[in-house]
């Protein structure tokens, strides 16, 4: 994976070490912590169905939320999505909204 600052330099989830350095030489490599990614997701997923119970799972970080039968401004859920997914796991999330 590949935090906002590294993708800025063009590096990508699942490019090799080094075409990254190469990138980006000050690039910090950082291992995986599976415990800590399931963990995490399982948070953020916890959250999720108290906030709603139609959540479709896409990755261990990123779920459809169908929040049509909640009432309210779409940048006002939004806005508390992220505020409860910061809250329950420590990360910032982005959110999206649309019809379907």
């Amino acid at each position: 994976s590949a935090n906002y600052e590294a993708r800025a330099f063009g590096i990508k989830a699942g490019m090799f070490i080094r075409e990254a350095r190469r990138r980006c030489p000050q690039l910090v490599s950082v291992p995986y912590e599976f415990d800590k990614y399931a963990a995490t997701a399982e948070a953020m997923y916890r959250m999720l169905f108290a906030f709603t119970p139609h959540v479709q799972g896409v990755s261990v970080d990123e779920a459809y939320v169908d929040v049509s039968a909640l009432r309210g401004d779409p940048g006002h859920l939004a806005r508390e999505l992220r505020r409860r997914i910061h809250e329950a796991t420590g990360c910032a999330a982005s959110v999206g909204s649309g019809r379907s």
